[in-house]
């Protein structure tokens, strides 16, 4: 992770109202999020781990942080 990743994590709000906490990418919601960015597309985490199964890049990338 970079840099600017790192920057990025730490600004994402969270439910809860503060900003980087660990649920905002290590959840079905944060991976949307994270594939959205890398994608443009709306998926949800059930639907972006079966593209995870299927070998899709940006799935994986969206996970990579793992």
């Amino acid at each position: 992770m970079n840099d600017d990743e790192l920057r990025y994590r730490a600004e994402v709000p969270c439910y809860c109202g503060k900003q980087g906490c660990i649920e905002t990418f290590i959840s079905g919601t944060g991976f949307a999020t994270d594939y959205q960015r890398l994608s443009g597309r709306g998926l949800t985490g059930s639907e972006i781990m079966r593209l995870v199964g299927e070998g899709d890049e940006k799935a994986e990338l969206a996970l990579s942080p793992l």
